[in-house]
């Protein structure tokens, strides 16, 4: 049995994560990478937050529990001017943003891959969809972990 070490440094510590994705796949993801360690902000609309904290069982968001947890949540609508240069304005504290947005979304807000990079040229950027961002599929929905 291995023992616990709750001082011990995790592999991600010095990473920080924007988180904009909505419900199941992007949450997964963000949740692992914040059980390894890093600092991941989650971007929510500021009227209701994630839709995901909405699915209740017997009246507790026991989804959100799970996929939220280890994140701090920020609020902003990211189809404000002010709200997209706060975005901006984190971009270089960061090593990794994720989106899950339908494809074209993150261009229609302004924030297309070649507005983040230029604020942070090192920036990985994850785009999550059900059918790519291109392609004869990519208007197709995807739901979940599709």
């Amino acid at each position: 049995m291995i023992p616990l070490e709750p001082e011990k440094s995790c592999p991600l510590d010095d990473v920080r994560v924007l988180d904009l994705t909505r419900l199941i796949a992007g949450n997964m993801l963000t949740m692992v990478l914040a059980d390894f360690g890093a600092d991941v902000v989650k971007i929510e609309p500021p009227e209701r937050g994630d839709p995901l904290r909405d699915w209740r069982v017997e009246g507790v968001p026991t989804h959100w529990k799970m996929l939220g947890r280890n994140k701090r949540s920020v609020a902003l609508n990211l189809r404000s001017d002010d709200a997209r240069a706060l975005l901006l304005r984190l971009l270089p504290s960061a090593g990794v943003l994720v989106e899950n947005f339908r494809p074209g979304t993150l261009e229609s807000m302004g924030l297309g891959p070649d507005v983040l990079l230029a604020e942070n040229p090192n920036l990985i950027v994850i785009r999550i969809s059900g059918f790519g961002q291109d392609g004869p599929y990519r208007a197709r929905p995807g739901f979940g972990s599709l």
